[in-house]
């Protein structure tokens, strides 16, 4: 299912994220993102009106898009 992501799904995203902070060249980032940085960043997006989703299944979210400025 895809749905509108809230702030609950914060470790999550961050987690598959850091996966490609830590072990690629696709991110311009060079240290893992807390979970308190992702709930931030989370929240900005969210209230600009600016979509953010998550793929999830089985309770467990696997992927996420997102718009920013």
């Amino acid at each position: 299912m895809i749905r509108p992501t809230t702030t609950a799904d914060a470790a999550a995203i961050a987690a598959i994220y850091n996966h490609y902070v830590l072990h690629t060249i696709v991110t311009f980032e060079e240290d893992a993102v807390t979970v308190a940085d992702m709930t931030q960043r989370l929240a900005e997006t969210i209230a600009a009106e600016l979509p953010w989703l998550v793929w999830e299944e089985s309770g467990a979210v696997l992927g996420y898009a997102h718009a920013s400025k």
